[in-house]
């Protein structure tokens, strides 16, 4: 079982029978905007730099064409083969790496399916109301150090936890701040209530984070969200003066 971990800048800890620890004195202060774009941006711009590389390998192909042609007098057999190879292999890549971005888009597109019909059925009266960003298979930590396995949704209008024991919606206006923690990393998500949800083992449930952490990538996505939705700080929580 792992032990329970005292936030980084708040006072003190108590362990709760259930549910997330109470954090004594203040919360730690949020930490400083992520100062790159979320998930979703990044994407598109992968996705245009893609096709920026397509255009250019096909041009590239397309000038080459040309310049065979009207140098097609001067050339050997072998020059002439030489250059065919090469505008075929400079085609097939373009086509490749179109079609890569064609399936890459389909499975983000089906795991984003998936992931907004799991919140939906979780919180049936949200249904058509939150616009699932990600979701993360972890496991929540709670106030008597016990550990619950499930799934952990970042929407455009709260985050959310759901396992077998835990289902649980918190709006982003009852966010005071969040910080990832030791290592190996745990993130603490800190309420306007005095109180701390602590994940391990954060896990992405779609593909494609690169090399990047899941918990980083997760984060990034919560930063963004949370400071479009409410005040940071917000005023409705005790911060910490340490």
């Amino acid at each position: 079982m792992e032990a329970l971990q005292k936030p980084s800048n708040a006072t003190d800890v108590k362990k709760t029978e259930s549910g997330p620890a109470e954090v004594s004195g203040g919360v730690p202060e949020p930490i400083s905007p992520y100062d790159r774009p979320d998930p979703d941006e990044i994407y598109r711009q992968d996705k245009q730099d893609a096709i920026d590389v397509r255009k250019d390998m096909l041009r590239e192909a397309k000038d080459q064409i040309i310049h065979d042609k009207q140098s097609d007098k001067k050339r050997t057999v072998t020059d002439k083969i030489s250059g065919v190879v090469t505008i075929g292999k400079t085609t097939v890549k373009a086509v490749a790496a179109q079609g890569h971005s064609v399936v890459e888009g389909a499975v983000r597109g089906a795991q984003a399916a998936k992931e907004q019909k799991m919140f939906n059925r979780a919180f049936k009266d949200l249904s058509g109301k939150e616009d699932v960003k990600a979701s993360y298979h972890c496991k929540f930590v709670d106030g008597s150090e016990d550990t619950h396995s499930g799934d952990w949704f970042i929407t455009d209008k709260s985050i959310a936890f759901v396992g077998a024991k835990i289902k649980e919606r918190i709006p982003y206006d009852l966010l005071a701040s969040f910080e990832p923690v030791g290592s190996p990393v745990r993130v603490h998500l800190y309420t306007t209530d005095k109180r701390v949800w602590q994940l391990i083992e954060v896990g992405a449930n779609c593909p494609g984070h690169n090399d990047e952490p899941p918990y980083s990538v997760a984060l990034t996505w919560l930063d963004h969200m949370w400071r479009r939705k409410t005040t940071v700080p917000n005023p409705a929580a005790t911060y910490s003066t340490s």
